[in-house]
C-alpha cells in the first residue's frame, strides 16, 4: 500500500492539473503554467523515459527489462534485489529559465525564491516562437523488486509508482493566452485553426512478473524472449483530444468559436460538486493491464562448454561480442470507472460573450456552463462514466557492442507507437553510449538526440551497488536556457552469475572479469 504522503501528493498534483479546465481563470492568472511545471519540480519522487546507464548495464538487472524484457535471462546476475530507486524527467519546448537566472541548487534552499513571469526574483520566459507545444514529463519511483537466474531461464517481480504527463502539439497562441490572458491585444481579430493535438496525463500504482528464457542456442549465437506482464492500479487520468479548433479572439470578452470538436475524459481523486474536498471513493479509480515483449540475440565469444552445473548459481556468465536487441513496450490500457466522465463536443460553434464574468464554483458547475454555452443543455457534453487511457507504446532496437574487455559502445532507439487518441505519447529517443563496467566499478557517457531533435550529454556512474546519473547534465549546471531536468538512482544488492557464496566460479576460463 502507498503511505499516505504519496497518495496525498498524488491528489494534490490531479487537483492541479484539472485546474486547467478553468480556462477562463487561468488567462487571468498568468503563473498557472509556472506553478504547474515547478510543482512537478519538487515531486519527491520519479522515474525517467528510459534510464539509459541503468537499463543497458549487464549489471542492470531488474531494470533493464524495462527496456527489454529478455535481459533478465542474458545478464551478468544471478540474483538481482532492488531495495529503492527512482528518478524525475521533464523536458518542454516553450517554458524555460534563461540561463543567466537559473541556480540547480536554489530549488533545496529552506526558502526557494522560485522564477516568475513576473517579480524581482528568476525568471520565467515562454518561447512563442516554436511552431507548436510540446512537454513530456515522467515521475515514479520503484519498490521491491528481485529477479533471479535459473539456467536458461529467469524470473522476476517488480512494484512501482509512476505519474506521467504528455503534451503533444498544443498551438503555441493557446499557451501564450494561458500565460498573457484575454487582455493580449496583438491576438485580437486574429483567427487561429489547428487540428490533431492532444495531451494526457496519468498516475498509478503497478505489479509486475517477468520471464524471460533461451529459446535457441547453436554454437556461439543464442536467442532468448521475454515478456513483462503488470497490473495496473490507476489513481487518476486526464485525457483531452481536439480534431478541429478554429476561433477568433475579437477582445477580452468576446471569442467567436467557428468550430469545435474535441473530447475529454478525467478521474481524478477529488469532489467535484465542491473542490474543497477530497472525494471518499476507492484510491484507485481505473484498472488495467500493461504488456512489454523482448527478444535478445548474442553472438558469444566462446563455445559453450557442455557441463551442467550442479547448482544454479555456478552457471557463469557466457561472455559475448555483440548482441541485439528488439522490444514492444508499453501495450496496454487503464480503464477508469470510478469518480469519471467523458464529454463530447461534436463540432459546435458559438459567439461566447462576456467570456471573462463566468465565475467557477465547483468542476461540476464549471463543465455544466460550457454545454450550456454551446448546447442550451447544461447536460448534453456528458457522454460516459468512464474512459480509458492507453500507455505510452513504443518499439525499442538496442545495439550493444564489446570493442574490447569491459568496455562497450551501447546504441538505443525509441520510437513511440500510437495505438487510439486517448493515449500518453512519449517522445522518441536516439541514444548512442560509451560504457566500462566491471562488478566493481561502472560508468557511462551517453549522447542522445531528444525527441530526434535536442542533443544532449549525460553521464551514469555506479559503485557496486549503488548507481545514479543523468541524460542531460546541462539540467544541472545552466549552461543553456532551462527547458527540463532528468536524474535517476538505484540502490539494490546483486549476486554475480558463477558465485555462490564461497563457492568460487565453476570455470575460471567462462569468466572474463576483472577488479
Amino acid at each position: 500500500m502507498l503511505s499516505r504522503t504519496t497518495n496525498n501528493t498524488l491528489k494534490r498534483l490531479y487537483f492541479i492539473i484539472f485546474h486547467f479546465i478553468r480556462c477562463y481563470h487561468l488567462w487571468k492568472t498568468r503563473r498557472v503554467l509556472f506553478f504547474y511545471v515547478f510543482f512537478l519540480l519538487n515531486l519527491h519522487i520519479g522515474f525517467a523515459q528510459v534510464m539509459n546507464g541503468l537499463s543497458t548495464s549487464n549489471f542492470g538487472g531488474v531494470y533493464s527489462t524495462n527496456l527489454n524484457p529478455a535481459s533478465s535471462v542474458t545478464s551478468k546476475l544471478f540474483v538481482d534485489i532492488n531495495l529503492l530507486g527512482g528518478n524525475f524527467f521533464i523536458e518542454n519546448n516553450f517554458l524555460y529559465i534563461p540561463s543567466y537566472d537559473y541556480n540547480f541548487m536554489s530549488f533545496f534552499k529552506k526558502n526557494p525564491q522560485l522564477p516568475d513571469f513576473e517579480g524581482e526574483g528568476p525568471q520565467l520566459k515562454y518561447n512563442g516562437d516554436v511552431r507548436n507545444i510540446l512537454a513530456y514529463q515522467m515521475a515514479g519511483g520503484y519498490g521491491p523488486s528481485a529477479m533471479m537466474s535459473m539456467g536458461n531461464r529467469a524470473f522476476g517481480i517488480s512494484s512501482r509508482v509512476v505519474l506521467v504527463t504528455s503534451v503533444k502539439k498544443l498551438p503555441t497562441d493557446i499557451g501564450v493566452l494561458m500565460v498573457e490572458g484575454l487582455e493580449y491585444e496583438a491576438f485580437y481579430d486574429s483567427n487561429f485553426v489547428h487540428n490533431n493535438f492532444d495531451l494526457a496525463s496519468m498516475g498509478w500504482m503497478e505489479i509486475g512478473i517477468n520471464y524471460a528464457q533461451i529459446i535457441s542456442q547453436w554454437r556461439m549465437t543464442e536467442w532468448a524472449a521475454g515478456i513483462n506482464i503488470r497490473r495496473l492500479m490507476g489513481f487518476a487520468g486526464v485525457s483531452m483530444y481536439a480534431n478541429s479548433v478554429d476561433y477568433t479572439l475579437i477582445n477580452d470578452t468576446l471569442i467567436d468559436i467557428a468550430n469545435l470538436d474535441a473530447e475529454f475524459g478525467f478521474s481524478i481523486p477529488i469532489n467535484y460538486d465542491s473542490t474543497a474536498y477530497y472525494d471518499q471513493g476507492p484510491t484507485f479509480k481505473g484498472k488495467g493491464i500493461g504488456v512489454d515483449l523482448g527478444f535478445v540475440f548474442r553472438k558469444k565469444k566462446l563455445l559453450p562448454n557442455g557441463s551442467k552445473p550442479k547448482r544454479y548459481c555456478q552457471d557463469d556468465f557466457e561472455d559475448y561480442h555483440y548482441k541485439f536487441g528488439f522490444s514492444i513496450l508499453d501495450l496496454g490500457k487503464i480503464t477508469f470507472k470510478e469518480n469519471a466522465q467523458a464529454h463530447i463536443y461534436e463540432n459546435v460553434s458559438r459567439n461566447w460573450y462576456n467570456v471573462d464574468t463566468i465565475d467557477y464554483i465547483s468542476i461540476n458547475s464549471t463543465l455544466q456552463n460550457l454545454s450550456r454555452v454551446f448546447y442550451n443543455d447544461p447536460d448534453k457534453s456528458l457522454v460516459g462514466r468512464e474512459f480509458g487511457v492507453n500507455l505510452q507504446a513504443a518499439l525499442g532496437l538496442q545495439l550493444d557492442y564489446q570493442y574490447f574487455q569491459n568496455w562497450f559502445v551501447n546504441a538505443n532507439l525509441l520510437l513511440p507507437v500510437t495505438v487510439g487518441k486517448s493515449q500518453i505519447k512519449r517522445p522518441a529517443q536516439a541514444i548512442i553510449s560509451l560504457r566500462h563496467e566491471t562488478p566493481r566499478f561502472e560508468f557511462s557517457v551517453p549522447f542522445s538526440l531528444y525527441d530526434f531533435r535536442k542533443p544532449r550529454l549525460g553521464l551514469f556512474v555506479r559503485y557496486y551497488y549503488f548507481g545514479a546519473g543523468t541524460e542531460k547534465l546541462g539540467g544541472f549546471f545552466g549552461f543553456n536556457d532551462f527547458t527540463g531536468l532528468d536524474f535517476y538512482f538505484s540502490i539494490k544488492f546483486h549476486i554475480m552469475k558463477g558465485r555462490c557464496g564461497r563457492w568460487k566460479p565453476q570455470s575460471d576460463c567462462g569468466n572474463y572479469e576483472f577488479e
